[in-house]
């Protein structure tokens, strides 16, 4: 009995052993076929890697870790992007799970800087060489130089061809400009008044080659257009006598509303402007300004002079012109400097006396006036005149006085004596003179350009009342007349002596 408990032990054990030995072997070993032949080779065991492969337009630029990290560094690199450019960028980046025996990962952060160069040597691979030209902070992006020479050519040519018709020529030197030459048109010179002599810029100028996508880069037309175009731009302006918000406004053709805008707090406080105080309002000029030097050839008046004489046998107050004289003219050659049109210096060169004035002679009264108060007879008012228009039917209404027109300045005398009535502004009729005479009389003097004597006053015939002028509604210096006889009107020619 224990024999065969002992044999049993060792065919398990044996058993046992066989089997491992098995194990070991389907663990160590294994077969394979290499055409007909068969061969059993061992293999170790050994850990598997696993990993995320990144790639940019199907370049390999690493590995990360995990999916995790591929989320990160995504995030981060259109992060990263979007802040250089300006805007969101479209990034061609591939993820792709991989396994090995042997992976290098490559850091995070460097993956987003491959990321990020790959991207922008891939865009700058797409952009082509263009040139920026800049007008202060003002950028356009041209072809070449030889269209930022015909863009400003082109626009300083429309900009000054308005009053002098020149062909320009823009010389360019490195990364500025280093000469404007232009030549004026023969014809447009014989029919201006002025001559060009310098053309100037006033913004900074400068210009760099650089590399831009195509769709950047701007035709030469609409460049042009782009700078000669008005555009509003806020400038200071400084508060003067009279000015309220709606006048300043319209002054400058700008909006009420547009000027409450750029003044806050103007609109609630407008009635306490202070003179001298700036306010902001907006002007329409150009992207680019130019400086224009232009000599002008131009004649100007000499003003005559006046000799008096005395004439005994005249009421005082009535001037007679003896010679009416003659203004004289000179030539004045100036140097006037623009800037986008608008005159900001002149300075006069010569002068030439071309015609010398002649001076006018006028006669003044000596003899006293008589005792103030009517005296039943009616002078004219003036002493030199042309009646323009008479007493009666006139335009379709009926006129109600006659016009005497006369130089501007010259003396008004009353008709007759009596107590002044109206002096003063007075409608249609402008600054207007009324005396009254007595028993139901009155003459009026309107369109006067000034007044002599006051409500109240008491006159003589002959007195000077009033400088002959052209106020209201008139159409040049005259004197409207009229005599008015207890309260109707009545023709003043019927009774001037």
């Amino acid at each position: 009995m224990k024999h065969k408990k002992r044999h049993f032990d060792l065919t398990y054990k044996l058993l046992i052993l066989i089997g491992g030995l098995f194990l070991v072997v389907t663990l160590f070993n294994v077969a394979f076929k290499d055409n007909d032949k068969t061969a059993i080779t061992p293999v170790v065991m050994t850990d598997i890697m696993i990993g995320v492969e990144v790639s940019y337009n199907d370049t390999v630029l690493g590995v990360i870790n995990t999916k995790t990290d591929q989320t990160y560094v995504l995030e981060e690199a259109f992060s990263s992007l979007s802040l250089q450019l300006g805007y969101s960028a479209d990034i061609n980046v591939t993820f792709k799970e991989v396994t090995s025996e042997n992976l290098t990962y490559t850091d995070n952060e460097e993956i987003i800087s491959k990321i990020t160069d790959s991207y922008m040597d891939y865009q700058s691979s797409l952009k082509q060489e263009a040139v920026k030209l800049s007008i202060d902070d003002m950028e356009l992006i041209l072809s070449s130089r030889d269209d930022v020479k015909v863009v400003l050519e082109k626009a300083l040519e429309q900009m000054i061809n308005s009053t002098h018709p020149v062909d320009v020529e823009v010389k360019l030197a490195n990364n500025e400009i280093e000469e404007i030459q232009f030549t004026e048109d023969e014809l447009g010179v014989k029919n201006c008044e002025t001559e060009l002599c310098s053309i100037n810029m006033i913004e900074e100028i400068n210009f760099e080659n650089m590399l831009v996508f195509e769709s950047e880069i701007q035709e030469v037309d609409d460049a042009v257009d782009f700078i000669t175009k008005l555009k509003d731009k806020p400038v200071s302006y400084e508060v003067v006598s009279g000015d309220v918000p709606s006048t300043i406004a319209e002054k400058n053709n700008m909006r009420l509303s547009s000027l409450y805008d750029l003044n806050p707090g103007l609109e609630d406080n407008e009635t306490s402007l202070q003179i001298g105080e700036d306010l902001i309002i907006t002007v329409a000029e150009p992207e680019m300004s130019i400086e224009v030097v232009e000599r002008i050839v131009y004649d100007v008046a000499i003003p005559k002079s006046y000799t008096y004489t005395s004439d005994p046998n005249e009421y005082m107050g009535t001037n007679e012109t003896i010679n009416y004289g003659a203004d004289g003219v000179k030539e004045i050659t100036a140097t006037i400097t623009k800037i986008n049109g608008i005159e900001i210096d002149r300075v006069v060169e010569s002068e030439v006396v071309v015609k010398e004035p002649i001076s006018a002679v006028i006669s003044k009264g000596l003899k006293a006036l008589p005792s103030k108060g009517a005296t039943g007879t009616f002078i004219s008012p003036l002493t030199e005149y042309n009646i323009t228009s008479y007493f009666g039917p006139r335009w379709n209404a009926s006129h109600r006085g006659i016009d005497m027109a006369a130089n501007y300045g010259s003396s008004v005398r009353a008709s007759d004596g009596g107590v002044v009535t109206i002096s003063g502004w007075h409608s249609s009729y402008g600054y207007l003179v009324e005396i009254d005479h007595g028993n139901g009389i009155r003459t009026r003097y309107a369109h006067n350009s000034k007044l002599l004597v006051s409500v109240g006053d008491y006159v003589s015939q002959y007195q000077e009342i009033a400088k002959v002028g052209s106020t209201g509604n008139s159409t040049g210096p005259h004197v409207h007349f009229e005599i008015i006889i207890n309260g109707s009107v009545v023709n003043p020619l019927d009774y001037i002596q």
